[in-house]
């Protein structure tokens, strides 16, 4: 496309030559050996129209082009969403999990332990610090991928080093 519309439209009416050799005439497009005549195919105002008609192929495929690229860009954007949304559900899931286990352990401290009370307090103490910086951590990256999320559905693209940050947290 880009060498078609980079060749000048004079280009497209070539000169033909009228040869006559031994007696026998012929035409080529390049000059005669011995005598001969040039002859124009094109006039002007087929030149104009050719160059018109060629001007609007251009604009209707730098046209379609364009609108290849947006189509393109949206589907590209629509996988990254996807994939920013899917990202969080995965926190969501990793921190249920996370969380699941620590009380598991402190359920099983508060009916099973077989020390003193105060013990069993300390032990219970440790187990809801944990779990309070498992929900801070997930909840560190949830707001990061969902920072990101805005940034893509308002047409941006999201901060190269929130992402950079995010995936160096994993």
């Amino acid at each position: 496309l880009a060498a078609l519309a980079a060749l000048p439209i004079s280009a497209v009416a070539a000169d033909v030559h009228k040869c006559v050799e031994n007696g026998r005439t012929t035409y080529q497009d390049a000059p005669c050996g011995g005598a001969g005549t040039v002859i124009r195919t094109d006039d002007e105002a087929v030149d104009s129209r050719r160059a018109a008609a060629a001007a609007d192929s251009v604009a209707k495929l730098r046209a379609n082009v364009t609108q290849m690229e947006q189509a393109r860009v949206a589907r590209e954007r629509a996988a990254q969403i996807d994939s920013v949304e899917r990202e969080i559900d995965g926190y969501r899931k990793a921190e249920q999990a996370e969380l699941a286990a620590l009380r598991s352990q402190r359920d099983y401290v508060t009916n099973n332990f077989a020390g003193a009370a105060w013990e069993r307090n300390a032990v219970i103490d440790r187990l809801a610090r944990d779990m309070q910086a498992v929900s801070d951590k997930y909840a560190l990256k949830t707001q990061a991928a969902r920072e990101r999320l805005a940034q893509l559905r308002a047409g941006g693209e999201p901060p190269k080093a929130a992402s950079d940050a995010t995936k160096a947290a994993r």
